[in-house]
């Protein structure tokens, strides 16, 4: 895929480090629990509204549309479902009038096809390496770096990713709230297990919100989310901008396949062993599922009720 320049290109630097934390709490909390840290972007001409009205309208121009959503948010809430918000077209017209235009705005994998966000996503990797002690450039199977823009008071409703988040506030406030995804009260096994098909939207519930562990971010902070951490969002009172920087791991590849192998087994009417409980049924599921991690299953194959009957 070609790479897209901005025109400002030449002006923007780096700042020489990007996060600013003690190395304890992403060593012991990494992809187990939530945490803060601080960071350096806050103001960066990156980030500026200009730069990214830019960057939508290349996007658009060189027939990547998948790589931005554009959405009205006026009455959404936790409890939305993301295909009830309604679709804009002008983009970069939202982004440049943030503050009126009462919108929701993706930028998805900048990384992939702008050289300034490739080099801040590589950036932001070599440092997570140095803090949680892991080689992340060898456990990474793939990364994405991603804007979310939104105007004041705007919601991203209840849902989950089946990737490590990194969550870095650029501009305006933003309350993450955030529910333990190994809590089975709060999220089912076969929640998971249609998330892992592509379905990431879950039903938010409102007597589990006191579950809710609720950061509020301002610039200069951010948040970790651990795989698979539900999550509902809302913006303060001014515009928002946030980077999310969100990577798969191989470390948790076999677990993506055996929930996906579940999900197929339950619509067979077999009540699936959970991953973790059988060694021998986690690899054979692991197995038939080898070529379909992401983006999400098209198909199983000719695998009948009984073969799965060995190994539910």
């Amino acid at each position: 895929m070609n790479a897209l320049s901005l025109s400002s290109s030449p002006t923007i630097a780096l700042p020489n480090y990007i996060i600013d934390a003690t190395p304890g709490s992403f060593n012991d909390c990494f992809n187990r629990f939530p945490f803060t840290f601080s960071h350096t972007l806050a103001g960066h001409p990156l980030f500026e509204l200009s730069n990214l009205a830019e960057i939508s309208e290349m996007i658009l121009a060189s027939g990547q549309p998948e790589k931005f959503d554009c959405s009205h948010n006026s009455g959404v809430s936790a409890g939305s479902k993301f295909e009830e918000l309604h679709s804009k077209d002008q983009v970069a017209e939202a982004i440049l009038q943030l503050r009126e235009s009462n919108s929701w705005i993706k930028l998805s994998t900048l990384n992939e096809v702008i050289p300034e966000f490739d080099c801040l996503a590589k950036q932001i990797i070599l440092e997570l390496e140095e803090f949680t002690g892991i080689a992340l450039h060898k456990e990474i199977t793939w990364c994405g770096a991603t804007i979310f823009l939104g105007s004041p008071n705007t919601v991203v409703p209840y849902h989950l990713d089946h990737e490590a988040n990194f969550l870095f506030q650029i501009h305006g406030t933003k309350q993450v709230n955030l529910f333990d995804q190994e809590d089975r009260s709060i999220l089912t096994e076969e929640e998971l297990e249609i998330c892992y098909i592509g379905d990431k939207q879950l039903n938010y519930k409102d007597d589990h919100q006191e579950k809710a562990s609720v950061y509020c971010l301002t610039p200069g902070t951010g948040v970790h989310h651990p795989i698979c951490a539900p999550h509902w969002v809302k913006n303060g009172d001014d515009i928002n901008v946030m980077l999310s920087l969100n990577f798969q791991m191989r470390s948790f590849n076999l677990r993506s396949r055996i929930y996906q192998a579940n999900y197929y087994l339950r619509k067979l009417g077999i009540e699936p062993t959970p991953p973790g409980k059988s060694i021998w049924k986690d690899n054979l599921k692991g197995l038939i599922m080898s070529d379909a991690i992401f983006p999400p299953i098209k198909r199983l194959g000719a695998s009948t009720k009984s073969l799965w009957q060995h190994f539910k």
